[in-house]
């Protein structure tokens, strides 16, 4: 993930901890406008739902997957500020399919 953020300079500059590798895995990077709206910040976690439906017992249900808010960003563009959020790539492959 690292490498992905280093390569977007104003995203990369927005960030105030870059020591981000020890969280590759279970960590979410989010927008500060997305992270208002949903009540949360660094060191809190969140939940994101997939459309990938995991069968079980007692019916379908979607896959799901716990991260933790390790850092917010701000580049100053209202729709990536309130949209976006980056995970590991890996895990967002396994997350979605």
């Amino acid at each position: 993930m690292v490498k992905f953020l280093s390569a977007r300079k104003q995203l990369w500059d927005s960030l105030i901890n870059k020591d981000i590798d020890q969280y590759d895995f279970n960590g979410i990077i989010l927008g500060n406008r997305l992270a208002k709206q949903l009540g949360v910040r660094i060191n809190d976690y969140i939940s994101l739902l997939s459309p990938q439906m995991t069968v079980t017992a007692f019916g379908s249900v979607p896959k799901q997957k716990r991260f933790k808010v390790i850092e917010l960003f701000d580049v100053g563009m209202f729709e990536y500020d309130n949209s976006f959020a980056f995970i590991n790539l890996q895990v967002a492959q396994e997350l979605f399919g």
